[in-house]
């Protein structure tokens, strides 16, 4: 019988006057179908469209014979369900361990696998434009005289390649070494360790570029571009090699210039 769990019924079939008394009383009842084959929901869901009967909620009592009890029928649910949750974790753990231990072979456009340096090189040329773009954005602030489309087209591509931007970083990518005079990269560990305060940030910096590319009038366009350099340099600062000039040493000073430069 499909009856909610904690509902007890004990009863007799019903008379025809008992289910016209039911029927009248539907607001206060439920469905219950009665078959013999309880084993599945499915099984119990298609016997429900085929064998309805309508009982209250309170104190009729039905007894079917030939079928399993109430209290049986529930407890063989019960154990279904408990199953059936056991193996759908057993399933999502085991999804879980091959999703962290798995790498995908490699293979055509896996390219963060073949060719890792090639990423590396890409993601740099892509950086390196975004600066060329940010200059007459970083320039208005010094400057009274700009071309406000030529702003507009600038911050549209730059929000574009920040959107982008992230998907150049897979993990096969994290080269940095900080013993390396010229290291192959500059993207630093820790954008591995928490990938998605990294995605966010680029995010971030490309929504701050799409607000730029439709703003208008100099004092709101120099805010704007504020915001966006400050959007890039947040991420910098965390994620990216900081600048060291070179240091001059003692053997700078002491190097014969005059050895080495040709003489008139």
């Amino acid at each position: 019988m499909w009856l909610k769990l904690g509902q007890e019924f004990s009863c007799t079939v019903p008379t025809a006057r008992q289910e016209e008394e039911l029927s009248a009383e539907a607001t206060d009842c439920c469905a219950v179908e009665a078959h013999p084959a309880l084993a599945t929901i499915a099984n119990v869901r298609r016997t429900c469209r085929t064998m309805p009967m309508v009982i209250p909620r309170t104190s009729l009592k039905i007894h079917l014979p030939g079928y399993r009890s109430t209290d049986e029928c529930l407890m063989r649910r019960i154990e279904f369900i408990r199953g059936g949750l056991i193996a759908a974790c057993a399933i999502a753990l085991s999804g879980a361990v091959l999703a962290a231990d798995s790498t995908p072979a490699p293979g055509p456009g896996w390219t963060g696998l073949t060719k890792p340096q090639d990423m590396i090189t890409a993601r740099q040329e892509l950086m390196e434009h975004i600066e060329i773009l940010m200059e007459p954005i970083d320039t208005i602030q010094v400057k009274d005289t700009f071309s406000t489309e030529q702003l507009h087209l600038n911050a549209e591509t730059i929000a574009a390649m920040l959107l982008a931007l992230p998907h150049l970083f897979p993990p096969t990518t994290n080269l940095y070494d900080p013993q390396a005079k010229i290291p192959v990269t500059l993207a630093l560990p820790p954008i591995w360790k928490n990938f998605d305060s990294f995605y966010q940030l680029a995010g971030a910096a490309s929504n701050a570029a799409e607000r730029m590319s439709t703003t208008t009038g100099k004092d709101k366009l120099r805010a704007a571009s504020l915001a966006l350099r400050a959007s890039c340099d947040a991420c910098h600062a965390l994620y990216l090699r900081p600048y060291s000039p070179p240091k001059v040493l003692d053997s700078d000073y002491k190097f014969d210039f005059n050895s080495v430069l040709r003489k008139k």
